[in-house]
């Protein structure tokens, strides 16, 4: 399916692929030590071997892991074979409209092949691609051939992220109501799938355990109801559940205070170093008590948790990743200037 991409005349990619060919045809082995790297075309070639099961096992899972990686560092091919696999959904979930905005980044650098793709996925389904998401493709390419909209570009990422975060907040919210106005015997124990950022990640944990545990004496209360318990025991497993009850309501409103807190940082417009160190302690969730004694180790543990929420297979996006890692800058520089001083 993707294998044949390469004689697709893409412009400016069969210059580097035509070099690669002149070498011999690295292994699997050494193109994996090129890729983590974050050498684009090794991660493209990676990508091309896991596809056609060439000195590996055939796994199209990890086939578009490494396209995604490679057409994340700029690699055009990789874009659109990643763009297909969300196009067909193939080791990845179907995302026409995703798929559309790759493909259309492909498109206004002329590449050819992206024409036919978007015609044939807006006769197809109904691509629903959120205004800020297109402001942001389009400045992006507008501060690319000229600085000028460089500015515009950074507040097009943070309305694309306000947004998201509304969304998330929105979903949450009537997540909530449905959980308060269900019957006991009913309780969803189900995570919540959400994208948003810790500090949201450890209190969903916490709210999930509520959750589970709620589930748990819910089963215990059936169980002594057929083995005829005792009324007493039957009104401490009812009161346990309204206590579990009121402990999930507890968590939830305080999952929408974090996110407001951070909202009101994030508003604030941070064009001054200090409020950008601001912002970057409030999407990695670090409070006062935290910056104090805040070391790289912790920081670099807190980023491993975060980017598995943040990271596109995790339902994130390449633009929230980008936001972490700028996050992760500011921070670790904050930390290098307090050990100097």
């Amino acid at each position: 399916m993707y294998r044949h991409l390469t004689r697709i005349n893409l412009s400016g990619l069969l210059v580097l692929t035509a070099s690669w060919s002149c070498i011999a045809a690295p292994s699997v082995a050494q193109l994996e030590q090129l890729a983590a790297s974050n050498d684009p075309q090794a991660q493209y070639q990676l990508g091309l071997a896991y596809e056609t099961g060439e000195g590996v096992n055939k796994n199209l899972v990890e086939a578009t892991k490494w396209y995604r990686i490679a057409s994340d560092n700029g690699h055009q091919a990789a874009r659109f074979n990643y763009a297909q696999a969300l196009e067909l959904g193939t080791g990845t979930k179907r995302n026409p409209s995703k798929a559309a905005l790759l493909y259309t980044q492909l498109a206004v650098t002329g590449q050819n092949a992206a024409f036919a793709k978007l015609g044939n996925l807006y006769s197809q389904f109904d691509i629903e691609i959120p205004l800020e998401d297109q402001a942001v493709l389009w400045y992006h390419l507008a501060s690319e051939d000229s600085p000028q909209y460089q500015d515009a570009y950074n507040q097009a990422l943070q309305r694309q992220y306000n947004a998201r975060q509304k969304r998330q907040v929105d979903a949450l919210q009537q997540k909530e109501q449905q959980t308060l106005s269900a019957p006991l015997e009913v309780i969803d124990a189900t995570p919540i799938k959400s994208n948003a950022p810790f500090p949201w990640l450890h209190l969903m944990y916490l709210l999930l355990i509520g959750i589970l545990s709620a589930l748990f004496i819910t089963r215990e209360f059936r169980r002594r109801q057929r083995t005829s318990a005792s009324e007493q025991s039957t009104q401490q497993l009812r009161q346990q559940i309204e206590l579990q009850q009121q402990k999930i309501k507890q968590l939830t409103k305080h999952i929408k205070i974090i996110s407001e807190r951070y909202q009101n940082v994030a508003n604030d417009q941070p064009t001054s170093p200090d409020a950008q160190l601001q912002l970057a302690y409030a999407r990695f969730g670090f409070d006062f008590a935290d910056r104090q004694n805040l070391t790289i180790r912790h920081l670099k543990q807190r980023y491993k948790k975060l980017s598995r929420v943040y990271h596109p297979d995790a339902q994130g996006s390449e633009e929230e990743m980008k936001q972490l890692n700028l996050a992760l800058d500011v921070i670790l520089n904050r930390i290098k200037q307090n050990r100097k001083a």
